[in-house]
Protein backbone atom coordinates (compact mmCIF):
# COMPACT_ATOMS: atom_id res chain seq x y z
CA UNK A 1 0.00 0.00 0.00
CA UNK A 2 1.73 3.48 -0.74
CA UNK A 3 0.88 6.61 1.57
CA UNK A 4 1.08 10.05 0.67
CA UNK A 5 4.74 10.06 1.33
CA UNK A 6 5.52 8.11 -1.53
CA UNK A 7 6.72 4.69 1.12
CA UNK A 8 5.87 1.73 0.46
CA UNK A 9 4.11 -1.09 2.75
CA UNK A 10 4.81 1.89 5.67
CA UNK A 11 2.28 1.26 8.10
CA UNK A 12 2.15 4.64 10.03
CA UNK A 13 -0.67 3.69 12.78
CA UNK A 14 2.01 0.74 13.89
CA UNK A 15 5.00 3.07 13.68
CA UNK A 16 2.34 5.48 15.92
CA UNK A 17 1.31 2.43 18.47
CA UNK A 18 4.76 1.41 18.78
CA UNK A 19 5.98 5.10 19.81
CA UNK A 20 3.10 5.29 22.32
CA UNK A 21 3.45 1.71 23.59
CA UNK A 22 7.07 2.39 24.63
CA UNK A 23 6.68 5.80 25.76
CA UNK A 24 7.74 6.53 29.15
CA UNK A 25 10.78 6.21 31.58
CA UNK A 26 12.60 2.87 30.84
CA UNK A 27 15.81 3.98 32.99
CA UNK A 28 18.11 0.69 34.54
CA UNK A 29 18.40 3.21 37.76
CA UNK A 30 15.22 4.73 38.48
CA UNK A 31 12.58 2.31 36.56
CA UNK A 32 13.87 -1.08 35.84
CA UNK A 33 10.43 -1.70 35.27
CA UNK A 34 9.78 0.28 32.63
CA UNK A 35 12.96 -0.74 31.19
CA UNK A 36 11.41 -4.68 31.35
CA UNK A 37 8.74 -3.93 30.22
CA UNK A 38 9.93 -1.88 26.57
CA UNK A 39 11.98 -5.29 26.44
CA UNK A 40 9.22 -7.67 26.42
CA UNK A 41 6.72 -5.83 24.28
CA UNK A 42 10.00 -5.54 21.45
CA UNK A 43 10.23 -9.21 21.77
CA UNK A 44 6.37 -10.06 21.37
CA UNK A 45 6.28 -7.82 18.39
CA UNK A 46 9.21 -9.43 16.72
CA UNK A 47 7.96 -13.24 17.60
CA UNK A 48 4.71 -11.80 16.26
CA UNK A 49 6.65 -11.17 12.79
CA UNK A 50 8.51 -14.36 13.15
CA UNK A 51 11.45 -13.88 14.15
CA UNK A 52 13.41 -15.28 16.78
CA UNK A 53 14.24 -13.51 19.80
CA UNK A 54 17.51 -13.82 22.35
CA UNK A 55 18.73 -11.63 24.91
CA UNK A 56 21.98 -10.94 25.26
CA UNK A 57 23.05 -10.71 28.43
CA UNK A 58 26.31 -9.19 30.55
CA UNK A 59 27.08 -8.21 33.82
CA UNK A 60 28.34 -4.90 35.12
CA UNK A 61 30.35 -5.22 38.31
CA UNK A 62 28.39 -3.26 41.62
CA UNK A 63 24.75 -4.87 39.86
CA UNK A 64 23.05 -7.96 41.50
CA UNK A 65 20.69 -8.43 37.91
CA UNK A 66 22.40 -8.46 34.75
CA UNK A 67 21.31 -6.16 31.70
CA UNK A 68 20.32 -7.21 28.23
CA UNK A 69 20.35 -6.56 24.74
CA UNK A 70 17.41 -7.70 22.28
CA UNK A 71 18.10 -9.26 18.78
CA UNK A 72 15.67 -10.78 16.52
CA UNK A 73 16.36 -12.55 13.28
CA UNK A 74 15.31 -15.59 10.98
CA UNK A 75 17.20 -19.07 10.51
CA UNK A 76 20.63 -18.87 12.62
CA UNK A 77 21.51 -15.22 11.79
CA UNK A 78 24.63 -16.13 10.90
CA UNK A 79 23.67 -16.07 7.40
CA UNK A 80 22.28 -11.87 8.43
CA UNK A 81 24.29 -9.12 6.55
CA UNK A 82 22.06 -5.85 7.36
CA UNK A 83 21.80 -4.89 10.56
CA UNK A 84 19.32 -2.85 11.92
CA UNK A 85 19.60 -1.62 15.80
CA UNK A 86 18.04 1.05 17.80
CA UNK A 87 18.21 1.48 22.07
CA UNK A 88 15.27 1.10 24.63
CA UNK A 89 16.50 2.79 27.44
CA UNK A 90 15.98 6.24 28.60
CA UNK A 91 17.74 9.12 30.46
CA UNK A 92 16.56 9.32 33.97
CA UNK A 93 12.98 10.99 34.01
CA UNK A 94 12.56 11.64 30.71
CA UNK A 95 9.88 10.06 28.38
CA UNK A 96 11.74 9.02 25.66
CA UNK A 97 9.81 9.15 22.64
CA UNK A 98 12.31 11.00 20.29
CA UNK A 99 15.94 8.72 19.70
CA UNK A 100 14.89 5.78 21.66
CA UNK A 101 11.22 4.82 21.60
CA UNK A 102 10.99 6.62 17.50
CA UNK A 103 14.45 4.24 16.88
CA UNK A 104 12.88 0.96 18.31
CA UNK A 105 9.73 1.89 16.06
CA UNK A 106 11.58 2.22 13.04
CA UNK A 107 13.28 -1.17 13.98
CA UNK A 108 10.42 -3.01 14.19
CA UNK A 109 8.15 -1.60 10.94
CA UNK A 110 11.65 -2.39 9.40
CA UNK A 111 10.81 -5.92 10.81
CA UNK A 112 7.59 -6.50 9.88
CA UNK A 113 8.08 -4.85 6.48
CA UNK A 114 11.15 -7.22 5.89
CA UNK A 115 9.65 -10.19 7.72
CA UNK A 116 7.33 -10.74 4.11
CA UNK A 117 9.91 -10.83 1.52
CA UNK A 118 12.71 -13.05 0.61
CA UNK A 119 15.41 -10.69 2.20
CA UNK A 120 14.11 -11.89 5.85
CA UNK A 121 17.15 -14.32 6.22
CA UNK A 122 19.64 -11.48 5.42
CA UNK A 123 18.37 -9.07 8.08
CA UNK A 124 19.07 -9.10 12.21
CA UNK A 125 17.44 -6.50 14.50
CA UNK A 126 19.04 -5.69 18.10
CA UNK A 127 17.81 -3.23 19.80
CA UNK A 128 20.52 -2.02 22.80
CA UNK A 129 20.25 -0.85 26.44
CA UNK A 130 22.29 1.40 28.42
CA UNK A 131 22.79 3.81 25.27
CA UNK A 132 22.08 6.52 27.41
CA UNK A 133 24.83 5.98 29.95
CA UNK A 134 27.13 3.80 32.05
CA UNK A 135 24.98 3.36 35.09
CA UNK A 136 28.00 2.70 37.05
CA UNK A 137 28.92 6.05 36.81
CA UNK A 138 25.71 7.32 37.01
CA UNK A 139 25.09 5.95 39.96
CA UNK A 140 28.50 7.04 41.83
CA UNK A 141 27.66 10.88 40.34
CA UNK A 142 24.70 10.46 41.91
CA UNK A 143 25.79 9.26 45.30
CA UNK A 144 28.34 12.34 44.94
CA UNK A 145 25.25 14.74 44.23
CA UNK A 146 23.49 13.78 46.89
CA UNK A 147 26.18 14.21 49.42
CA UNK A 148 26.96 17.57 48.21
CA UNK A 149 23.28 18.46 48.66
CA UNK A 150 23.06 18.82 44.95
CA UNK A 151 19.97 16.36 44.67
CA UNK A 152 17.29 15.15 46.63
CA UNK A 153 16.78 11.54 47.13
CA UNK A 154 14.15 11.25 44.28
CA UNK A 155 17.33 12.72 41.75
CA UNK A 156 15.66 16.20 41.76
CA UNK A 157 18.49 19.23 41.71
CA UNK A 158 17.61 20.74 45.41
CA UNK A 159 18.14 24.36 43.79
CA UNK A 160 18.33 26.34 40.77
CA UNK A 161 21.94 26.95 41.36
CA UNK A 162 22.38 23.26 42.44
CA UNK A 163 21.08 22.75 38.37
CA UNK A 164 23.41 24.86 37.23
CA UNK A 165 26.46 23.04 39.28
CA UNK A 166 24.93 19.48 37.85
CA UNK A 167 24.66 20.54 34.14
CA UNK A 168 28.50 22.37 34.63
CA UNK A 169 29.59 19.06 36.19
CA UNK A 170 28.16 16.76 33.60
CA UNK A 171 29.79 19.15 30.66
CA UNK A 172 32.96 18.53 31.88
CA UNK A 173 32.86 14.81 32.39
CA UNK A 174 31.11 14.58 28.86
CA UNK A 175 33.79 16.66 27.76
CA UNK A 176 36.85 14.70 28.93
CA UNK A 177 34.91 11.49 27.48
CA UNK A 178 35.19 12.75 23.80
CA UNK A 179 39.05 13.29 23.46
Amino acid sequence: MENNLGLTNVDFEKLYSHVYELEGIRHPLTYPIGLERAAKYIEKELESYGYITERQFFELPGFDEPFYNIQGYFSDGASSDVLVTSHYDTVHNTPGADDSASSVAIMLETARIISDTEYKNRLKVISFTLEEGNPIHEQAANIQAQLCGLIDDQLRPTSFGALEKINLMWKTILGMNRG
